[in-house]
């Protein structure tokens, strides 16, 4: 084994590499200076990269969207009353019973299924007279079938029946469905104006980071025009709900392909 000369063999510099205490007394025998160069830039290489990602933060945009859903009520509810007053108890029941039957087929014949028509029968006694009260009464989701009913029972019947005022209403879980939909229709708002602010700057619209509602509103009584009856229009009117989103989205922005990239694509 050769040794090496000290004496005869000085070197002409010297590289000053910081290598603790710890490092020293973990090395093994065979690494040599030139490992330990090669774990020095990697360690400077390192603390330049922590260092570009502190000066280059991450870029985003912040946007508003609104969102705006209007809808009209999607139930009207039909209740009939049929009301006979006599001297004797039969004689009522049978002027209610043939009325019944007629205001029966009659909301049949616009096929209004029979789980849907609700029957309620009652009697009382007032002085010296019987009187017999028959409510039918179903939930509709035409206004078109409640007015053919409307019209006809009117034309072809006495006083003896009556339709009461009509109730409108929204369905189960529509308003749920409303404002999932205002939600949506608002995010994609604020996508749109952020990827007109990307595009303005020469940069890409990446996914969104971080998505925040800042309100919801629920208001009734827009006016929408559905039918041409001026009672049940107004009644439509007061129960046309408009549901209001505004939310509040950051998206990442993302750097845009060059000019020859964009060019070949085209």
């Amino acid at each position: 084994m050769n040794e090496m000369n000290l004496a005869g063999n000085k070197p002409t510099s010297f590289y000053a590499i910081p290598v603790s205490s710890k490092s020293v007394l973990s090395m093994q025998p065979i690494q040599t200076v030139k490992h330990i160069m090669e774990d020095y830039q990697k360690q400077q290489l390192a603390l330049v990269s922590a260092q570009n990602g502190k000066e280059n933060p991450k870029r985003t945009v912040t946007v508003n969207g609104t969102g705006e859903i209007k809808m009209p009520p999607n139930e009207i509810k039909l209740v009939i009353v049929i009301v006979s007053s006599k001297a004797n108890i039969e004689e009522a029941k049978s002027s209610v019973q043939r009325r019944y039957e007629y205001v029966y087929q009659t909301m049949r014949k616009y096929k209004i299924n029979e789980s849907n028509i609700f029957v309620n029968t009652s009697y009382s006694r007032r002085d010296e007279l019987y009187e017999v009260r028959c409510e039918l009464s179903s939930m509709l989701s035409d206004y078109k079938i409640f007015l053919q009913i409307y019209n006809i029972l009117i034309e072809k019947l006495d006083k003896s029946v009556k339709i009461l005022e009509p109730e409108l209403s929204h369905s189960a879980n529509r308003i749920e469905s409303l404002k999932r939909q205002a939600t949506l229709q608002a995010i994609r708002n604020a996508k749109r104006t952020a990827l007109d602010i990307a595009n303005s700057v020469g940069l890409q619209l990446g996914k969104p980071c971080e998505i925040f509602q800042e309100s919801f509103k629920e208001t009734y009584g827009e006016p929408i025009e559905i039918i041409d009856v001026k009672y049940l229009s107004n009644l439509i009117n007061e129960k046309t709900i408009k549901v209001t989103c505004n939310v509040r989205v950051t998206f990442d922005l993302i750097k845009g392909k060059s000019k020859k990239i964009m060019e070949t694509v085209k």
